[in-house]
């Protein structure tokens, strides 16, 4: 079953790169044009709002700094996610700096010595999220038009994250010794720190604008194919569950109901695409730890953060329910349709939880 499994997965890496190939020879317009896109995103949006981050999250690990936070909210880390209280750092700057500033204060945090192996796992599948400035100006202000959809993106995508990591908690009596059992490392000077912060940041933002233009560039092709054979809706999804920005946007300019929208939304951001992924596999690679174990947190993240968003919907604004001019003979169906999408949502949330702890649930626990 394993050799099956290892050749199904280089076959499958063989396909995509023979894709990928194929795409640059026949549609180098489309991979240009997807590339420059990636790169303006990385100039107006990633590198202003996520090199600040990765600077305070070295700093942070570096300067001790997490130790004072992680004392004030052991008490809430410890019972909620079975993880000591300098994790505390990892999901603050997680849910402000945004994709993938919370791996890199993980990864900071372990090769610190501030947290144990263990630990770093189960911080990796629910601190690795997406930001204020990301939600509020992208998909808010500039997708959605409105700051208001924005801060309910945001709640549910934050709700979601910390949801997971309850869920997720290891049903055993954490280890309460951790990395803490072993002596802090030498604190070193702020103007040293300082300047090895910079230069790791640099690095980092680097290494995910290099990610981002390359799934940009795959997703710009991937929108003209499935353009021809899939329904706007589900053409969108399958672009976001490659690469969310691109993704969002065309659920953005879709006409759909908004709180399909909404909902759909909500599941990319907490799930945040393979591009995510592979962005967080680049920072975890320096310091030992793996992004392998992330897919079905990721997915359980998204199918709540959608599930409360829907919810959201219903109870509190029915009207966003209405479809658009353009799907009015659905419009009296409308609300039944809504509520088995709620259904199925968190069905599907249950059914891959009960999966990942009955398959890699006891292996993950203790590695990444």
């Amino acid at each position: 079953m394993a050799r099956i499994r290892s050749l199904l997965k280089r076959l499958s890496v063989c396909l995509a790169a023979l894709l990928m190939a194929a795409a640059l020879i026949f549609r180098g317009d489309l991979t240009s044009a997807g590339a420059a896109g990636g790169l303006k995103l990385c100039a107006a949006v990633l590198i202003p709002s996520l090199f600040p981050f990765f600077v305070l999250s070295n700093l942070v690990s570096a300067l001790g700094l997490g130790e004072w936070l992680g004392r004030v909210l052991r008490p809430v880390m410890r019972p909620l996610f079975g993880v000591g209280g300098a994790g505390s750092a990892a999901l603050v700057l997680g849910l402000l700096g945004g994709y993938p500033a919370g791996a890199q204060t993980v990864a900071s945090l372990y090769k610190g010595g501030r947290i144990s192996r263990a630990e770093a796992g189960r911080l990796l599948r629910f601190c690795n999220n997406s930001g204020p400035a990301f939600i509020f100006g992208v998909l808010g202000e500039g997708l959605f038009h409105s700051v208001r959809l924005g801060a309910l993106l945001y709640a549910v995508h934050a709700g979601g994250a910390v949801l997971t990591g309850i869920l997720l908690r290891p049903r055993e009596k954490p280890d309460e010794r951790g990395a803490a059992s072993a002596p802090p490392p030498a604190v070193p000077g702020f103007s040293s720190a300082f300047t090895a912060s910079v230069r790791q940041a640099g690095s980092s933002i680097f290494q995910v604008c290099l990610f981002v233009v390359i799934f940009s560039a795959l997703s710009s092709v991937l929108t003209a194919l499935l353009g021809r054979f899939l329904p706007p809706a589900v053409s969108a999804l399958a672009i976001g569950l490659l690469e969310l920005s691109g993704g969002a946007a065309a659920l953005a300019g879709s006409a759909l109901p908004l709180a399909f929208r909404l909902t759909a939304a909500s599941f990319l951001l907490g799930f945040g695409g393979l591009s995510v992924l592979a962005q967080t596999q680049a920072l975890l690679e320096e310091c030992g730890l793996r992004a392998s174990g992330l897919l079905l947190p990721k997915l359980l993240q998204g199918a709540l953060s959608a599930a409360a968003a829907y919810l959201f919907c219903v109870f509190f604004w029915p009207e966003s329910l209405l479809y658009a001019p353009a799907f009015a003979p659905f419009g009296q169906r409308s609300a039944a349709l809504f509520i088995c999408l709620g259904a199925l949502t968190l069905l599907c949330a249950a059914i891959l939880y009960r999966i990942w702890k009955l398959t890699c649930g006891k292996q993950l626990q203790g590695r990444v």
